[in-house]
């Protein structure tokens, strides 16, 4: 019979091997690159300033992109994401030292 202490390594152990392998799997179907703000839409997408690659990713509920929303048109290094009360989407672009408007609705 194995020890109550070795039943607990073993456990560990394959928490930490699947959060390992979930993480890697979020990362290679997830491009995030440099993440700086988040906003939920009222739909429960998730918008994402994606600073590194100069775009606005757009998540599902099940925590994969949606391509076709995906933002990139007058973004430069975004730093954040907000939606007003209308579902406006507002960028604060941190590379053109600018703040873009005009994505209304986006979350309807």
């Amino acid at each position: 019979m194995k020890s109550p202490s070795t039943i607990a390594r073993t456990i560990a152990a394959t928490l930490l091997c699947l959060a390992v392998f979930a993480a890697a799997s979020f990362a290679a179907t997830n491009p995030l690159n440099e993440p700086q703000g988040l906003a939920v839409a009222s739909n429960g997408d998730l918008y994402v300033a994606n600073s590194g690659d100069s775009n606005i990713l757009v998540f599902g509920p099940s925590y994969s992109t949606l391509p076709a929303l995906t933002i990139i048109r007058g973004v430069s290094r975004p730093s954040g994401v907000a939606f007003d009360t209308q579902g406006n989407l507002w960028v604060s672009n941190y590379g053109a030292d600018s703040i873009l408007y005009g994505h209304a609705n986006l979350a309807s």
